[in-house]
């Protein structure tokens, strides 16, 4: 869903010890329009956003062990 995001931001300090997030920001007005919005968007909404936690070096490599 990031490809439909009208900007894109990145939340936290890089090695503080706390995952950074990418935070996505979208159009309303799309978001009405979307086939997928079942589930997705409230109606009535003023934004959409969607956050995903970015893994440390050390968390991706114990999910692949």
């Amino acid at each position: 869903a990031g490809h439909m995001a009208i900007r894109k931001a990145r939340q936290g300090k890089k090695g503080i010890g706390k995952n950074q997030s990418d935070t996505y920001y979208f159009d309303i007005e799309l978001c009405k329009r979307c086939p997928f919005k079942e589930g997705c968007y409230k109606e009535g909404a003023k934004n959409k956003t969607y956050s995903m936690k970015i893994k440390s070096g050390e968390h991706t490599e114990q999910m692949a062990f």
